[in-house]
């Protein structure tokens, strides 16, 4: 019997200990990615439908779909705060280890972040009141003899500085922008199309009496996730290869499916 038991035990030995290893293996895994999860200053401003903040504090949209299954990846805990974009940029540029989305990526900012991963693509358009503007713009110059208003710290208010505009007023939010044109305070807003269409099922205003007026190609952009400039290089490449990854999952095309972004 003794005998039986000394050689069932020579048998099961090597997959006992094989499993043993696995269970180690697994258990130390498990330690190292404890020992390697941060909590993460995370900032981004309210522009549905990319970050839309709900009436229970929540947050929801597209972009957050997508950075919540980043960090689902890098198992790391975000600390989100919903700022006015001026603020958040601000954050984002003199802090190290911050992520900031949606962001758009351009020569100016080019050097000033570290680039996560592309989120979508944008393009920007002059838009007025089609009571008021009947027939679309010939050139850009002709949108210089209008009162025009876009947020603080956007690439179009860099843009309009840079294109000698005269008569820009600059706001927190988009929402501004569009109580003010629907006053008569200003004659154009500058924005993407995506953005004015969530801002009319939010009812803030009828698309119909919208109309581009025209296409400011210059603008055309692609929208990003990025860590500021001061953020630690390990922490970078693992969140540019986990985006890399997350790119590839059949989830990233069903949250664009979702929330109908290109």
């Amino acid at each position: 019997m003794c005998y039986i038991n000394t050689l069932v035990f020579q048998v099961l030995e090597p997959v006992i200990i094989s499993r043993l290893a696995v269970c180690v293996i697994a258990i130390f895994s498990c330690f190292i990615n404890a020992a390697r999860a941060q909590t993460i200053k995370v900032v981004t401003e309210h522009l549905s439908p990319f970050q839309i903040v709900k009436n229970n504090g929540n947050l929801d949209g597209y972009s957050v779909d997508v950075i919540s299954q980043l960090f689902a990846l890098t198992q790391d805990t975000p600390q989100t705060q919903v700022l006015p974009w001026a603020r958040a940029y601000k954050t984002a540029l003199t802090e190290p280890n911050v992520l900031i989305y949606s962001l758009i990526r351009n020569r100016e900012r080019e050097d000033k972040f570290h680039w996560v991963g592309q989120l979508t693509t944008q393009r920007i358009y002059i838009w007025g009141l089609r009571s008021k503007f009947p027939q679309p713009f010939d050139s850009i110059e002709q949108a210089k003899e209008y009162r025009i208003s876009t947020p603080q710290a956007y690439t179009t208010a860099a843009y309009l500085e840079r294109n000698d505009f005269k008569h820009v007023y600059l706001t927190g939010q988009y929402e501004q922008n569009i109580g003010m044109l629907l006053k008569d305070r200003i004659d154009l807003i500058i924005s993407s199309p995506v953005v004015l269409h969530e801002l009319a099922k939010k009812k803030l205003i009828d698309s119909s009496q919208l109309v581009p007026l025209i296409e400011v190609t210059e603008l055309e952009s692609n929208v990003y996730v990025a860590l500021s400039k001061g953020s630690d290089s390990a922490l970078v490449s693992r969140y540019q290869k986990q985006f890399e990854r997350l790119v590839t999952l059949p989830i990233f095309e069903q949250i664009k499916a979702k929330w109908q972004v290109d």
